[in-house]
């Protein structure tokens, strides 16, 4: 969805809605040796520590074609090593054959992005709020919107990234109360602001999906719980047969 990415790119650039350094922040790990080396084992849970922490920040702030650029470097575990800025260990326990501990990893802001931009790897810094996705769905005379039999939301989002976070409802009956069919098409804002409310989601990617022939049509709007408007984004269309959903979540 290269449109929608770009549009939420200018959209939080010119609203002020830019980077924090959370992206950048880690997390405590715990590990667990037991009648093990346990210095061998320590390097060892450190590095699976280093690979897990490094990634979790490339997925928020790169798209999967820079990330493939990334692991094509050479000697890249090297100089990914050069990005740490230190090892935190707290809570440390040794015994004769146990050793527990809590360990963080801290990687160094500024030498991320000089490596990215030494290496003309594309990146961005905009922090992402959740969107949560509203579908409906029309075919022949079958009008469904948040409803398992809606065959949108017949496909489990698999992403590799978070730079753009999505949720999908839970498709319940709830849900239906909050906002029926009619209302999603009418785009009431008052039924969306309940919504947005009820997810904890300031925004909601409004898809209105129709199959018409042999295609499949989508008209994309973006509703803002803090503007209460919505925004037209696109509108999409595919062969009948194709499927949109990986040109929706991949980037």
């Amino acid at each position: 969805m290269k449109y929608f990415f770009i549009y939420i790119i200018f959209h939080f650039f010119y609203s002020g809605v830019i980077l924090s350094n959370d992206i950048y922040e880690t997390q405590f790990h715990h590990i667990e040796i037991t009648n093990e080396n346990i210095s061998v084992s320590k390097v060892r849970e450190i590095n699976i520590i280093k690979s897990i922490s490094i990634n979790n920040i490339f997925d928020k702030i790169l798209i999967k074609s820079e990330k493939n650029k990334l692991k094509r470097l050479n000697n890249l575990d090297q100089r990914l090593d050069y990005l740490i800025k230190n090892i935190i260990i707290e809570n440390e326990f040794i015994s004769e054959n146990i050793y527990k501990a809590d360990i963080k990893i801290n990687y160094d802001k500024d030498e991320i992005i000089n490596l990215f931009r030494s290496e003309k790897i594309n990146y961005t810094d905009i922090q992402s709020p959740i969107f949560l996705i509203v579908a409906t769905e029309e075919k022949a005379l079958t009008f469904n919107g948040l409803s398992v039999n809606n065959s949108f939301y017949n496909y489990t989002m698999d992403k590799e990234n978070d730079l753009i976070q999505f949720i999908l409802p839970e498709l319940s009956s709830n849900d239906r109360f909050i906002i029926p069919y009619n209302k999603i098409v009418n785009m009431d804002l008052i039924a969306l602001s309940k919504l947005s409310h009820k997810y904890r989601s300031n925004y909601i990617l409004l898809i209105f999906l129709k199959h018409q022939d042999d295609i499949n049509s989508l008209d994309l709007n973006l509703f803002s719980l803090e503007e209460n408007n919505i925004t037209f984004i696109k509108k999409l269309n595919f062969p009948i047969h194709t499927d949109y959903h990986p040109k929706l979540y991949e980037f």
